[in-house]
């Protein structure tokens, strides 16, 4: 009897202290999904708010189930991360941040000025299609073209 008792204040204590950790987290990143343009709602569901962090990247959704490797899926997730960070136009040191102190970072995220400018993350296949070069330059690997007037074209 005494020993269920003693697991029941275990149990009372841990709900006492992590389950407003859990509430202002998921306020914070509630706030980041809304600036990406998904519903705040997502970030309350458990495996629902990775998969929501892996599209406001810009990653395949394959990079999602890759997260539950053993050992592995602490890189992904990670990489996943840092293209949230990448995506509001943050650096590497704001994916530290977010690693370590979610709470506090995603709160600066959603309530600071940092604005979402879309996915980070390219596919390298991508790479220069659908991108005009500025200037009317030739994509970089095609055949320029020679300028109708100019200096040597007399």
């Amino acid at each position: 009897m005494a020993a269920a008792a003693v697991v029941a204040l275990i149990v009372v204590l841990e709900l006492l202290l992590f389950a407003p950790l859990y509430v202002g987290g998921t306020l914070a990143w509630m706030d980041v999904f809304r600036k990406a343009g998904y519903p705040g709602w997502a970030a309350f569901v458990p495996f629902y708010n990775s998969w929501v962090l892996v599209k406001i990247g810009g990653r395949p959704e394959s990079n999602f189930w890759l997260q539950f490797i053993p050992y592995a899926g602490l890189y992904w997730a990670i990489l996943s991360l840092n293209n949230v960070s990448r995506s509001f136009g943050k650096d590497a040191g704001y994916t530290v941040g977010l690693f370590f102190l979610a709470w506090v970072f995603a709160s600066m995220l959603s309530h600071g000025q940092a604005r979402y400018w879309g996915p980070s993350y390219v596919d390298p296949s991508f790479a220069y299609r659908g991108y005009p070069q500025p200037g009317g330059y030739p994509r970089p690997g095609t055949p320029g073209r020679r300028p109708e007037s100019g200096p040597g074209t007399e």
